[in-house]
């Protein structure tokens, strides 16, 4: 006798979300939250940057369908719970709408590992707090409400969060201030713990289902 083959028939396991980071906006960042704004280095070539539109370009041809794109919370707000820096947003934006261009998904990630200064958010005694955060992404997502090929990544790569219960309290503010902000189509992705790891992430659902 002989066995059914197992190979998977044509368009099976076709991913809907395939794509790279275009870093640049995210230099000067380290695991600890710390930032140095004036490092950052715009994937652009009109501000004599590598050129990050071109990438994307590539990678479109190729059949991939969305861009990550890494920015440091204190490059975009150099002043924690303060206002956007215009000069560096005008910049960020710039690879936001190349992005766009494409009619691909763009991901607005702010990449500090779940931390401001070496404090993680909401769980170092007020050092940072959930207001804060959610402040950034009020002004965030109010830019961009009308978008719809945008993507809110709340935050990259958090680690060694004590507890996961309150980083999703922390979480579901900073998604209500998204919604508030009148971004109510737009898809948000939402971190967990070790370095948003997989394995990792099924044992927090608990926490995070009820977001």
């Amino acid at each position: 006798g002989s066995c059914p083959s197992s190979t998977p028939g044509p368009g099976a396991g076709h991913l809907q979300y395939t794509g790279v980071d275009i870093a640049g906006f995210d230099f000067g960042c380290n695991s600890d939250g710390n930032c140095t704004p004036s490092a950052a280095w715009p994937p652009l070539v009109e501000y004599y940057g590598h050129d990050g539109f071109g990438q994307m370009q590539h990678f479109v041809s190729n059949g991939m369908s969305i861009f990550r794109l890494p920015v440091g919370w204190q490059a975009v707000t150099p002043t924690l719970g303060g206002p956007i820096d215009e000069t560096l947003w005008t910049k960020y934006d710039t690879l936001v709408q190349d992005c766009l261009s494409l009619g691909v998904w763009c991901i607005i990630d702010i990449h500090n590992y779940a931390r401001w200064g070496g404090k993680i958010i909401g769980q170092s005694s007020g050092a940072v707090t959930d207001a804060q955060f959610a402040n950034l992404w009020s002004q965030i997502a109010s830019r961009y409400k009308d978008v719809d090929k945008i993507i809110f990544g709340l935050m990259n790569e958090p680690h060694d969060v004590p507890d996961i219960h309150i980083w999703a309290n922390m979480l579901q503010a900073a998604v209500n201030a998204v919604r508030q902000a009148d971004a109510t189509s737009q898809m948000i992705l939402l971190s967990g713990n070790n370095w948003t790891s997989a394995a990792t992430y099924a044992k927090l659902k608990t926490a995070l289902l009820t977001l």
